[in-house]
């Protein structure tokens, strides 16, 4: 899966994981590999050597969009500038020295 050409209109967000000692933060994911998908991949997007993160959100919104996912949309950040990644109601902005990786979670 490439980190350039991810999308996350309509994608879920299940949790965040963060590891302060490690500055490292892990978000479980669910999304559409392609436009053409008919269901989503679990995923976890995992930042490292993260400088700081700034997380708001309404967790009532977030779960009533549920159906349709709960992620609007993301930009990419770099060594310049945060990751932001933007909820129905709310947005995770996530500075780290290194681009996020992708895992795939399997059953």
């Amino acid at each position: 899966m490439n980190i350039d050409t991810l999308e996350l209109h309509d994608a879920l967000i299940h949790g965040a994981n963060i590891d302060y000692a490690a500055k490292q933060v892990a978000l479980s994911l669910e999304i559409y590999e392609t436009p053409s998908s008919k269901t989503r991949t679990r995923i976890t997007m995992i930042f490292d050597e993260v400088d700081s993160i700034s997380h708001v959100a309404d967790f009532n919104n977030l779960e009533k969009n549920r159906f349709a996912g709960n992620i609007n949309s993301w930009i990419a950040g770099s060594t310049q500038s945060p990751t932001y990644i933007y909820l129905n109601d709310g947005m995770i902005a996530i500075a780290s020295r290194e681009p996020p990786r992708i895992s795939l979670v399997t059953s």
